[in-house]
């Protein structure tokens, strides 16, 4: 993206934590707004690629495009209530189509037609109610039980109750670091335990 670099600001980020208003300035333009977006998000995209694709050179050349797309169409992005969700949905859509093009989607990463993460803007707690069915809450249920009970504990703080690394790491009393390599831990075994591709999107749409 070094051709996009002339439009980042170098100013103080002035929106704090207010995705909407800088949401907003993007659309209207802002460089900076743009910049602070990258830094935000860029490890949070990378991380969630992984999580669900393993392919390193696949999933870095998504990212870029993810930006890249985000920079050149900002007049024209609509109104999102979530841009960690506006940018996993980009994502997942940008690495289905580079599977698809190189004819290397397999059946363990064959999505349906009708997979439906391209309308989310809902909030977290209604998108779990609507994307998880009976048998597919009854899987992650199952995964998040056989799990030791710290790594139990922490998944239950991200996923259900949304709490930031921060906040869980002053409710479980560890260090900020303790709270990030116990989170991977916890990730890394409920991969190895949920096959269904799908239920891993939406897994890593709330924790990254």
């Amino acid at each position: 993206m070094s051709g996009d670099k002339k439009y980042f600001g170098g100013g103080k980020d002035a929106w704090g934590d207010d995705d909407s208003l800088l949401w907003s300035s993007l659309r209207q333009g802002s460089g900076e707004a743009f910049e602070v977006i990258y830094r935000k998000y860029i490890d949070r995209l990378y991380n969630y690629g992984m999580y669900v694709f393993m392919d390193n050179k696949l999933v870095e050349d998504a990212v870029h495009d993810v930006f890249v797309e985000l920079w050149r169409r900002r007049e024209f992005l609509g109104e999102t209530q979530s841009i960690r969700f506006y940018l996993c949905r980009a994502l997942k859509n940008n690495i289905v189509r580079k599977l698809k093009t190189k004819e290397r989607l397999s059946a363990r990463y064959s999505l349906p037609d009708d997979f439906a993460l391209d309308h989310i803007e809902s909030p977290e707690v209604e998108l779990i109610a609507s994307q998880l069915s009976k048998e597919t809450s009854e899987t992650l249920n199952r995964a998040i039980n056989a799990l030791p009970e710290k790594q139990r504990e922490i998944i239950i703080y991200r996923f259900y109750n949304n709490l930031s690394s921060q906040e869980i790491s002053s409710r479980m009393a560890i260090g900020l670091d303790s709270t990030y390599t116990l989170l991977s831990r916890a990730l890394r075994e409920l991969r190895k335990n949920i096959k269904d591709v799908n239920l891993l999107l939406i897994i890593g749409m709330f924790v990254f």
